[in-house]
């Protein structure tokens, strides 16, 4: 159907019964309105490509959300560009894709941790830090499964950092899962975790408690790893609770 269109034209025209209906502007070659049996009305540009027979549509948004002079004004400057050779929505899809291919790593912890209010933001920071900052500038979707893999057995394995690792692979896990959903222009972050092997391949990743003492002659070793290796909290904490039990003199009780 071919119209010239206007407001009252779009709200007083008849809903479908069974197929969608195309009501062609008259006044804009290319521009129109799709109506839906359920009563939908989308306004929509149709034009050829680079002035050959490729033909091209696109949704330029539903009515009333989108005004018509807005709508209008959007089909005019497509139809332009398609009619120059511009497909802007292949341009934004290349760009997006682009800027996907090169998200690092720590730009990732970083989108993920600036999204969430975390107490433990500086542990997650120092730990993914110690356990993967070698893979920092990466980018994030190079990281594979045999990289996880490998990383896990060579520093919980044989280096003997189980807990360590154990923890910074739950945090790895977390960052990764947001980035599943995470999204720039349409285009997600990442299409799989592959921190996932570790589960799929069931490494056993329980950590034995400790049940040895810390001597009176390893205290100041102990203090000063604590100050260099713990978070401000967790520093706090561990240097509070070992002074309170000397204190209490309680000196067969396993310092934390």
């Amino acid at each position: 159907m071919h119209k010239r269109i206007t407001k009252r034209i779009i709200e007083s025209i008849s809903t479908p019964n069974t197929k969608e209906l195309l009501l062609r502007d008259t006044e804009l070659k290319g521009f129109g309105v799709r109506i839906s049996p359920s009563g939908t009305k989308t306004f929509f540009a149709e034009g050829n490509f680079n002035r050959s027979r490729q033909t091209k549509r696109r949704s330029l948004g539903r009515y009333p959300i989108v005004p018509l002079d807005k709508a209008r004004a959007k089909a005019r400057e497509l139809l332009y560009q398609w009619y120059i050779g511009i497909d802007t929505e292949t341009e934004e899809i290349k760009t997006a894709q682009e800027t996907v291919s090169n998200f690092t790593l720590e730009e990732t912890i970083n989108c993920y941790l600036s999204s969430r209010s975390l107490k433990s933001e500086a542990d997650y920071r120092q730990v993914t830090r110690r356990v993967f900052g070698d893979w920092f500038d990466r980018p994030v979707r190079s990281l594979t499964r045999e990289d996880i893999e490998k990383r896990y057995c060579d520093m919980a394995l044989k280096k003997g950092c189980k807990a360590q690792t154990n923890k910074a692979m739950r945090y790895l896990n977390s960052i990764l899962n947001f980035a599943l959903v995470e999204t720039i222009n349409g285009t997600p972050l990442l299409l799989s975790n592959p921190v996932k092997v570790l589960s799929d391949k069931r490494y056993d990743r329980s950590v034995k408690p400790q049940n040895t003492f810390i001597e009176a002659s390893q205290l100041p070793l102990w203090m000063k790893a604590v100050r260099k290796l713990c978070t401000p909290l967790a520093r706090d904490l561990d240097l509070l609770q070992t002074l309170d039990q000397l204190l209490n003199q309680e000196p067969h009780d396993p310092l934390p």
